[in-house]
């Protein structure tokens, strides 16, 4: 079978003629009577009774109606979301965000994304890790937004924005006025190893900035004094505000933080660490047209809040 062959016959069906069929299908009698013949020497059976001029179905000939009729209410149906689609009238867009990041970026883009494109339903996949495997890994996501360590070669990056990693600490700390002005840093610079005996509140070390602030310790020759670990970006943030250690903390997060005790930042590393805040999708994917305009909002709305 094939849409021509149940176009065909259906209309056979319809008008019960081949006159009448032939006339709707805009080709001649003899080629529509010739078409039937080879369908019918195909199956093995007539399709039709041939009465004083009327088609009328077989046994055989109901039962092929009955299929070719849900084949042709399939296809339609396919034809009326392929239509959709291509008008962006429907459709799924599946983004996978760290944890804490959705909080930051969704509140404040997909308003106006589902303003241009309010049929399109939007999937979030807030992964605790290791957002850039999962993105390679399934190819039910279309995108996804974290901060880059490593350059994959499957993937393609567009960067919203220079995160800086920042040590932050309650505002009362013994060393909280000890920070440097050094070229190139929007923040004071410390140095860490002037922290080798205070206590530490981290991410796990599975996350972004657990890996980092590992790498620092490391590279200060500190072993630090762990009071807990969590995958809370806003509860170690918090609790350091109050006093209970110092942490580590993308810069990207403060303004999405409310501090009953506003603590303050440094620069740290040589002389700071910067991870770009990317948007990645997979090399060679198709990317549909709403997808591409989540990508513009999401680097108009960076390119605005790039001082902040």
């Amino acid at each position: 079978m094939d849409f021509k062959e149940l176009n065909y016959i259906l209309c056979i069906a319809k008008h019960q003629s081949i006159t009448k069929a032939s006339k709707e299908l805009y080709i001649s009698q003899p080629t529509l009577s010739k078409f039937l013949q080879r369908v019918e020497s195909k199956i093995g059976t007539k399709l039709f009774h041939h009465i004083d001029n009327q088609f009328t179905p077989t046994y055989v000939g109901e039962r092929y109606l009955e299929y070719a009729n849900r084949i042709m209410n399939i296809k339609q149906n396919w034809d009326d979301e392929l239509r959709k689609l291509v008008l962006l009238d429907n459709g799924q867009l599946t983004i996978a965000f760290p944890l804490f990041r959705s909080y930051c970026i969704i509140p404040d883009t997909l308003p106006i994304f589902k303003k241009k494109h309010p049929h399109i339903h939007v999937n979030l996949l807030e992964e605790v890790y290791d957002v850039e495997g999962k993105l390679l890994s399934d190819d039910k996501i279309d995108i996804a937004i974290f901060n880059k360590t490593t350059q994959q070669l499957k993937l393609e990056y567009e960067i919203l924005r220079n995160d800086e990693t920042l040590l932050l600490l309650n505002s009362n700390h013994p060393l909280a006025k000890s920070g440097k002005v050094v070229q190139g840093c929007r923040y004071l610079w410390i140095d860490l190893k002037l922290f080798k005996n205070d206590n530490f509140i981290l991410l796990n070390s599975n996350l972004h900035t657990g890996k980092i602030s590992a790498q620092l310790f490391d590279e200060a020759g500190i072993n630090p004094n762990v009071v807990f670990r969590t995958r809370n970006v806003e509860l170690q943030a918090q609790m350091a505000s109050k006093g209970l250690g110092a942490c580590f903390i993308s810069e990207s997060y403060l303004k999405h933080i409310k501090f009953e005790h506003e603590p303050v930042c440094f620069s740290i590393g040589k002389p700071r660490i910067i991870n770009p805040l990317v948007v990645a999708y997979r090399k060679g994917a198709y990317l549909t047209q709403y997808t591409l305009d989540y990508i513009k909002i999401l680097k108009n709305y960076f390119s605005a809040h790039k001082e902040e």
